[in-house]
């Protein structure tokens, strides 16, 4: 209705003042004609001859201008003939050329300068209009479209790439709900060409939409089966995962059908659950395909977005998703990524930068957040909308009738915008390695991509932006180099050399294993301190768990001696000295010299289960520390005084022989006895407290009158370390 009152407006006004030449005047009446049929390429035709007669002929301009801008949707070549508006204006305008101007300055991104001109139409064509007149709320939600833009313009959700698919698809007609068909490598989509010559049109003059398919691999493009009867709409709306089953719009719902059955010929209705709405255009199953979301709408409502979920087999009655996906205007074409916990949509509410935009929302707790706008590249001033992705969700297809396209909806392609990793790769003395193996490793995807540098030393990888890698080099006779590294930044080039130190034949080779797994452990703590020189050097293990420290200063039958100390939370703190004569050449493997892995601990381990503990021994009804006993509990002395936050409770046990109260008294006295001793030797006593147990806690069947033997009763005989705390 409001284009029909512009354009009222317009005729009217160029009817008073026209002073065309005849034949001008037949021409445009004729494309007039042709332009209320629909037919806009013989409509442009006419008003073309109409200007090669009179080139300001007003009405041909108008009418080409509502083709390009409102028909074509071609908004640079609208703009051609709206400069020739503005060139050859009267000072008697009805301003509805400064409307349709600002019209195609936002639909060409040209926001600040569109919401100037929709102000200037306001304050002058529109001066005598009413404040509730639909034209004057027309204006007013553009310009809220451009202001949305404006800031929407600085929003990336992701730094995606965005591609028309070209003339191999996209034309002057619209294409549109692109489905991609991964394993057969083809693009499904819909349109409303002319098939064949007596096909049928729909009340809009237009033919009924068909599903057509362009084969990404072949190149071609063809109508997906020419025996679909195109008496009403059919088109594809999305796949059904695990299958190749089509979900198809059809009489105003959502049916199902399948690629090899007859070729999506063949349509079954939905279950009755999801048929009761007037208008129902698109759908998507979850992966695991018991949640059905889809769009929808009663007779007089806006779309929405509804959801339902198959319980034991039983679909359940679909209701509003969320107040916070749903506004007051459309939403449509839903799309959930393969988790079921990411809702991509489009909206012409919310912060939409002008029709629809695309949306994503988080599921969190079983509740949908509130959406975030995607931002440009994905979104644009027209309509952005049927987003699909494929099965890697980091690329995938849309229709937009965005500036720049074909001519109405096109379908573009998206994908994460790649970046590059490049560097050299060099040696402790500055020159080129050729034949270094680079690793690079994403921290949550593991190994991604191996390459081997070039003869100048040269390598690179394409990698996404926005990620975090670690960087591996490797060439036999050096020691490897690792770098880490991230996306993060806008450079598009990240630079990350690597320096290789030549094996000088004699190194330390440090590889920190699990005692209970034996496997590598990553994330340790080395610190290495020469006691020849005093210099400390530490490092964290990567995956392997190793460390190369080469030793370029020693030569064959030197002396060295260094301190290790081996940290990680949740194992126990090593401290070791390694003392070794260089006898031979090649690597020295430390900790398997010293028989040393690292122990895994937790609250309620027993230090005596972990570490080299011999029994702790006292003199016959004594409870001094004797000085084999004091070379245990310096054991655990050093345990602690590695682990300062550890809280040890010392308990003493004794056999059931003599009677349960002297032992009870015993036990607490030597249990306290060695407590004490510990105490005066770590940081912070008061992590270390002492319980005599007596014979409450006999480990075997040697309780009171059961005759056992001495090896027996030394098994009751113990001292415990329980970790309360790391």
């Amino acid at each position: 209705m409001f284009r029909i009152a512009l354009l009222f407006l317009f005729t009217i006004s160029l009817g008073v003042h026209s002073n065309a030449q005849t034949s001008a005047s037949k021409l445009v009446t004729q494309g007039d004609k042709l332009y209320q049929k629909l037919d806009y390429s013989l409509a442009v035709d006419a008003y073309k001859n109409a200007l090669i007669i009179e080139p300001a002929n007003q009405k041909a301009l108008f009418g080409l201008v509502q083709i390009y801008l409102y028909g074509y949707e071609l908004y640079d070549s609208a703009a051609v003939y709206i400069d020739r508006q503005l060139a050859s204006i009267g000072t008697d305008t009805n301003y509805v050329v400064f409307y349709d101007y600002a019209n195609c300055l936002r639909l060409q991104e040209h926001h600040k300068e569109a919401v100037a001109q929709y102000q200037f139409f306001k304050s002058y064509g529109l001066r005598k209009a009413r404040l509730d007149d639909p034209i004057i709320r027309e204006v007013d939600k553009n310009i809220n479209y451009s202001l949305n833009a404006i800031n929407n313009q600085e929003l990336i959700y992701e730094p995606y790439e965005v591609e028309n698919l070209d003339f191999f698809i996209n034309s002057v007609e619209e294409e549109y709900t692109p489905v991609y068909i991964e394993d057969q490598n083809l693009l499904l989509y819909n349109a409303r060409y002319k098939d064949y010559n007596n096909e049928r049109r729909d009340m809009d003059n237009l033919f009924f939409e068909n599903i057509y398919y362009f084969d990404l691999e072949e190149s071609v493009a063809s109508t997906y089966n020419p025996s679909i009867d195109q008496t009403t709409h059919q088109c594809v709306v999305g796949k059904v995962a695990g299958s190749d089953s089509v979900l198809v719009f059809y009489q105003n719902k959502i049916w199902i059908s399948s690629m090899t059955d007859d070729r999506l010929n063949n349509l079954q209705p939905l279950t009755d659950v999801f048929g009761g709405y007037y208008f129902q255009p698109h759908g998507a199953f979850s992966k695991d395909l018991k949640t059905f979301i889809f769009s929808a709408r009663t007779e007089f409502g806006n779309l929405d977005i509804y959801i339902s979920h198959n319980v034991n087999g039983t679909w359940t009655t679909p209701v509003p998703i969320s107040v916070r996906i749903n506004s007051s205007l459309d939403e449509d074409a839903p799309f959930l990524s393969a988790d079921g916990k990411t809702l991509y949509f489009s909206s012409k509410g919310h912060n939409s930068s002008g029709g629809y935009d695309f949306y994503m929302s988080q599921k969190v707790d079983g509740e949908w957040q509130s959406p975030t706008n995607m931002g440009y590249p994905m979104n644009s001033a027209g309509d952005d909308i049927y987003i699909t992705w494929n099965d890697d969700e980091r690329s995938g297809f849309f229709s937009s009738n965005r500036n720049g396209g074909f001519g109405g909806m096109d379908i573009y392609a998206f994908g994460l915008i790649k970046k590059t990793v490049r560097g050299t790769a060099k040696d402790d003395k500055g020159q080129l390695l050729a034949d270094v193996e680079g690793r690079l490793i994403d921290s949550e995807l593991g190994e991604i991509s191996k390459v081997m540098t070039d003869e100048n030393g040269d390598y690179s990888f394409l990698v996404d932006p926005e990620r975090k890698f670690e960087l591996r080099g490797a060439k036999e006779g050096y020691f490897k180099d690792v770098n880490n590294l991230n996306t993060f930044a806008e450079d598009d080039v990240i630079i990350s050399n690597l320096a290789l130190e030549k094996d000088p034949g004699l190194s330390l080779y440090i590889l920190v294993l699990d005692a209970k797994t034996n496997l590598p452990i990553d994330s340790v703590k080395v610190t290495i301190v020469d006691n020849m020189i005093d210099h400390t050097d530490s490092i964290y293990t990567d995956a392997s768990g190793d460390y190369y420290m080469p030793l370029p200063d020693k030569k064959l039958m030197d002396r060295g001696s260094y301190n290790l100390t081996l940290k990680k939370t949740g194992y126990l703190v090593i401290t070791v000295t390694y003392n070794i004569l260089f006898d031979k050449e090649g690597q020295y493997n430390v900790l398997e010299d010293m028989h040393i892995k690292m122990e895994k601990v937790e609250v309620g381990f027993d230090l005596t289960d972990i570490i080299d503990l011999n029994p702790i021994y006292f003199d016959y009804n004594k409870a001094i520390i004797r000085p084999d006993a004091a070379i245990e509990l310096d054991k655990i002395v050093q345990v602690m005084n590695d682990n300062p936050d550890m809280i040890i409770e010392l308990g003493s046990h004794t056999d059931a022989r003599g009677s349960s109260r002297d032992n009870q008294l015993l036990s607490d006295k030597r249990a306290k006895a060695s407590a004490e001793y510990i105490k005066k030797k770590i940081t912070n006593p008061s992590r270390i407290t002492g319980k005599g147990y007596g014979e409450s806690k006999i480990v075997n069947e040697c309780v009171d009158g059961v005759n056992c033997s001495e090896l027996q009763h030394q098994v009751n005989r113990r001292t415990e370390f329980i970790i309360i705390k790391m």
